[in-house]
């Protein structure tokens, strides 16, 4: 008994069906994603890179779409530091905002309070992501011999000590956080990819969370009573131990864009975004300020800003890169800052070890 062989004429798919199939699917897939792709790099209005692209260039500086950030040769974001001057130093502290984000050097607050005060250093040791890091702050005060401290308080970095552990939280926190570790590789590669994060990002956001997978204390301060005195009592910590070992710490509360622009309020309120009654006339503001030690010298940035008619975009970061971005000021907005603060006189910047 013989078995009848293939002829030499039959396709690829009788012979092999589910590979066929499998392939055909995939090829369907590719296509998908390819025409994915180009619809996103035609819709798309913002720089994909505008947070992430940092291109070193031949000048030794991190080159952004929004400018420069210089690297010196201790690490740090900032111009050399003159290890070798008598004056007081001042270290700036903080996250993004102090880092520059959206504004880039010499155009960030530290920067012009070091154009404008000759008699003192001012040195920057913020990190993107840094949020508030209390033993880091204390060990870089120690090993430059700072003599004042400036921790330039973003309002996202209001936080529990520890993440959430269970509930909707918990599983917003470590989805973004999956999402940033395994897939974020795309983030400023492929329009397709950046379009649907940061469609879900926002998504997010105006269920009330952050960027970062925390539910958004500082938008809702009176439903996060316990949020703010636990995070205020570590900065009050820290100040202590810094005065105890001759550092001088000042703190400056950057505010958002719809708090110090009417029209940002209602561009991102049509948006659908949302806060509570209050956050617009600074109601974390002053929750924090509830609880941080009456002797310890806090700038609200909010008083930079009296006048609340420039337009969204004007003094903070909007539709520039793939992110709601209230929290960044640009350049006018960091002058802005700069100016009052300086003209406060709320920290003692000449304060001597």
């Amino acid at each position: 008994m013989s078995t009848q062989a293939a002829t030499p004429h039959s396709s690829f798919f009788t012979r092999h069906e589910k590979l066929a199939l499998v392939l055909i699917n995939v090829l369907f897939l590719a296509l998908l994603l390819v025409a994915g792709e180009i619809a996103a790099r035609i819709s798309t209005g913002y720089d994909i890179g505008y947070y992430t692209e940092a291109k070193p260039g031949p000048d030794g500086k991190l080159h952004y779409p929004y400018g420069i950030v210089p690297v010196n040769t201790q690490g740090y974001l900032d111009e050399e530091f003159d290890l070798s001057s008598t004056k007081p130093r001042v270290g700036w502290f903080g996250d993004s905002v102090a880092m520059g984000v959206g504004a880039g050097y010499p155009y960030r607050i530290s920067d012009l309070v070091r154009s404008n005060r000759s008699d003192i250093n001012t040195w920057n040791f913020a990190r993107i992501g840094a949020g508030f890091e209390s033993e880091k702050a204390e060990k870089i005060a120690r090993d430059y011999k700072l003599s004042t401290l400036v921790y330039l308080l973003n309002l996202n970095d209001i936080l529990p000590e520890s993440a959430p552990q269970s509930g909707t939280g918990f599983v917003v926190f470590n989805g973004l956080g999956f999402v940033k570790d395994y897939l974020d590789y795309f983030r400023d590669r492929s329009y397709l990819y950046n379009y649907i994060r940061t469609a879900a990002k926002n998504a997010f956001q105006r269920l009330g969370f952050e960027a970062s997978g925390y539910f958004a204390f500082e938008l809702w301060p009176n439903k996060s009573d316990d949020v703010f005195k636990s995070f205020a009592e570590r900065v009050n910590m820290t100040a202590r131990e810094l005065k105890a070992n001759g550092v001088q710490m000042c703190v400056v509360i950057a505010p958002y864009e719809m708090q110090v622009s009417d029209d940002a309020a209602r561009t991102y309120a049509k948006l659908g975004f949302s806060w509570e009654d209050g956050f617009l006339q600074g109601s974390t503001q002053k929750k924090l300020r509830q609880y941080l030690a009456k002797d310890l010298p806090v700038y609200d940035g909010l008083d930079a800003f009296p006048d609340h008619s420039a337009p969204v975009g004007n003094l903070f970061v909007y539709n520039a890169g793939d992110k709601v971005d209230w929290n960044h000021p640009n350049r006018a907005g960091h002058a802005a800052l700069a100016r009052g603060f300086l003209q406060s006189n709320t920290c003692p910047l000449s304060a001597t070890k």
